[in-house]
């Protein structure tokens, strides 16, 4: 099955929607969002209404950390695992000026918990704003079509 992307938070184009046993960091999981975090999307444009719990539509966003690993959130970059920092400025506004909610400090994920990490777009909304999310197998993921 495929799925066009026109969201910020990964490149634009054509994805194959695949069912995967183990998620790895790199992966595109794609998922619902928390039913209050997905009903916050929804309410200030972030993300379209769709059939997830909260009302928001599935999401595709890069998996950064799973569970077991340690993330540090800082204001311009979030570490994994005492790797090397990654270019990811915490936004304080919105496009609209808004105030945005985020996630600041030393995160020790859970099991079945993934931090979600987009790059590729300095808005992009994802876990620097909400934290961790649960994510539980099996998972729908993404790879870009060829």
């Amino acid at each position: 099955m495929f799925h066009y992307n026109t969201s910020a938070s990964i490149p634009e184009g054509w994805y194959v929607k695949q069912t995967a046993d183990t998620l790895t960091r790199g992966d595109i999981l794609r998922l619902c969002l928390p039913a209050s975090v997905g009903r916050a999307a929804v309410r200030k444009g972030y993300v379209h209404r769709g059939s997830c719990p909260g009302g928001s539509r599935r999401v595709g966003k890069p998996v950064a950390a799973i569970g077991g690993d340690t993330v540090r959130v800082l204001t311009d970059s979030i570490q994994i695992n005492r790797g090397p920092p990654i270019r990811a400025e915490i936004q304080l506004r919105d496009r609209r000026g808004r105030r945005m909610d985020r996630v600041t400090g030393r995160i020790v994920l859970q099991q079945n918990e993934c931090f979600l990490l987009s790059t590729e777009s300095p808005f992009s909304y994802d876990s620097r704003y909400f934290g961790p999310v649960a994510c539980h197998g099996p998972y729908q993921i993404l790879r870009r079509a060829r």
